[in-house]
């Protein structure tokens, strides 16, 4: 477990380092080393996906950008007096990190059939033409693949992949306790909607084995709004390009969180000048999301895979034939049923374009994955209640003013409430699972019971509630640690391969599973796999293609479908 701690430790320095070319970190700022560390993720996705489209991220290209990145940053850190503060946050993250990983799981079953597999395929190739034709899951791929590819490095070694994910997770946590007790006593209703935030993420994402792609991008949503509600708050002009930045970064890590880009979008509209979004930055933002769509282009024929209308039909590697299951139209019809809850429909006598239709699947949705949905919002709805009642409570009533729903402070906690009620009515009639929308659920009720209760929250005359929330948030962290204590205790006696590191290579001892090669013209064009591929030879597949030619052109890979 040392070896696990040790590389957390140099895991969390390494994106504070990387965010070091961003932002710099402040002395004795505990949040502001976590958010270069959070950008520092962005950069290396960023840089990642970059550099696939020339070279395999093996570990020799990974281990010169850790390189790259960390002795200038430690240079700088030195040079500055933030080494010391830098290294205690570095190891605080890296013993939350080490709680989270050892002997838990991978998100199952997306992890072993497309996270793994995908990521195994970056570090071993250069970006592939048409790789989506092996496996359909592979045109949903998130910027955290590349991430996780980039961390196979001659230090960490197969176990770097693992690491990205939960260090980002937890130097969010540390930044929004310390916000929770920094801004108490300046600015209660920004404190307290960070203590909401933090709230949710410690009762809803506790564990490692919960952290797919989706989990990952609702935390970074509901950080960047946090990012976005202390703007509106303060007034703070450098928030702005942090802002873009963020939104780019977490529309590449899950599509369907789109309504992100509504928060930039603000201060365009509100901007008396478009120039001042003209920048370096913002530049080099744009040009990657627009790398990024050229990739997903060049790996599915699609803009955004599998929303047909961005796909473009005329590209060899393409097809829109409905006999194959990785057609764009076969998909998004496939998604959009399953979401609206095709499996639980049971003896309904119905096809799935019927069943989408006319709200044709609310009877289902609503009997199945509507109770789940309530049930999870229900905890935190009568959380909210319970804090607001005491609230009231202690507000100084001689002091409160009358509320105007309409005034300048109000219009833009207002469009915060509108982006993502417009963000769960577009979530509602499209993916509606809950883990797609929870970060748009609970931004909203978040925002929606601060707009009502603001006028009490900013009139708190009494010390022994900010104690109370101070305590609160201790205890909820206590409980963090104790349920993630008790998990490991239960799992201590499991012995496995590259115990206790999480497994990545099969489900039960770990070992690497045997994969047949499938040829084509005497090369190998894919590995299949009996159940998930996880990461092993790559490109893998958990299903038999037949309809797959493939050859090679300027030493790039290409898959194509025969018709």
């Amino acid at each position: 477990m040392g070896q696990v701690f040790f590389y957390s430790i140099i895991s969390s320095l390494y994106l504070i380092a990387c965010g070091n070319v961003f932002i710099k970190s402040k002395k004795n700022f505990v949040s502001d080393i976590c958010k270069v560390g959070i950008f520092g993720s962005a950069i290396l996705s960023f840089t990642s996906l970059f550099l696939n489209f020339f070279f395999p991220i093996d570990q020799n290209i990974s281990s010169i950008i850790f390189l790259f990145f960390l002795i200038p940053a430690l240079i700088y850190f030195v040079k500055t007096g933030t080494l010391k503060y830098t290294l205690i946050i570095s190891i605080i993250s890296g013993a939350i990190t080490t709680l989270i990983i050892i002997l838990d799981n991978i998100y199952r079953p997306d992890a072993g059939l497309y996270h793994l597999p995908y990521t195994k395929i970056i570090n071993e190739n250069k970006i592939i033409f048409g790789v989506a034709n092996i496996h359909f899951r592979f045109g949903h791929i998130s910027i955290l693949q590349y991430l996780n590819a980039i961390y196979n490095n001659h230090l960490f070694g197969d176990n770097g992949i693992i690491l990205p994910i939960a260090s980002i997770f937890s130097l969010l946590i540390i930044f929004f306790i310390s916000e929770v007790f920094n801004e108490l006593k300046k600015n209660k209703i920004y404190s307290l909607y960070i203590f909401f935030i933090i709230t949710y993420i410690l009762y809803g994402y506790n564990r490692y084995s919960e952290f797919g792609n989706d989990a990952l991008g609702h935390i970074l949503l509901l950080f960047v709004s946090s990012i976005f509600f202390k703007k509106i708050q303060f007034n703070e002009n450098k928030t702005i390009k942090e802002i873009i930045f963020l939104s780019i970064f977490i529309f590449m890590n899950k599509a369907t969180l789109i309504i992100v880009f509504a928060l930039p979008f603000y201060f365009i509209i509100c901007s008396a000048s478009i120039k001042k979004f003209i920048n370096k930055t913002n530049f080099i933002a744009i040009i990657f999301l627009l790398l990024w769509i050229t990739k997903n282009i060049i790996i599915s024929g699609c803009a955004i895979y599998p929303i047909t209308k961005t796909c473009f039909t005329k590209l060899s590697w393409y097809s829109d034939d409905e006999k194959f299951s990785v057609s764009s139209k076969i998909q998004s019809l496939d998604n959009e049923a399953w979401t609206k809850g095709w499996p639980d429909k049971k003896d309904l006598n119905i096809t799935q374009q019927e069943y989408v239709k006319n709200f044709n699947w609310i009877s289902v949705w609503s009997n199945h994955h509507g109770i789940v949905i309530f049930k999870k919002l229900s905890i935190f709805i009568l959380f909210l209640i319970m804090i607001d009642l005491l609230l009231i409570k202690y507000a100084d009533k001689k002091k409160l003013k009358e509320n105007k729903l309409f005034n300048s402070e109000n219009n833009k906690l207002l469009y915060l409430i509108l982006v993502f009620a417009s963000g769960i009515f577009l979530w509602f009639l499209r993916f509606p699972v809950y883990r797609y929308g929870s970060s748009y659920l609970i931004i909203f009720l978040i925002s929606s019971n601060i707009f009502f209760l603001k006028n009490y929250i900013r009139n708190i005359n009494s010390n022994k509630i900010i104690l109370f929330f101070r305590i609160l948030t201790v205890l909820l962290i206590i409980i963090f640690i104790f349920k993630n204590i008790v998990r490991i205790y239960k799992n201590y006696d499991q012995k496995y391969y590259n115990y206790p590191w999480p497994k990545i290579y099969s489900d039960l001892s770990n070992l690497r599973i045997i994969t047949k090669p499938i040829y084509y013209n005497n090369s190998v064009i894919y590995y299949l796999a009996n159940k998930e591929c996880h990461y092993n030879s790559a490109p893998c597949s958990n299903y038999a293609v037949n309809n797959v030619s493939f050859f090679m052109k300027n030493g790039y890979k290409i898959y194509k479908i025969i018709k």
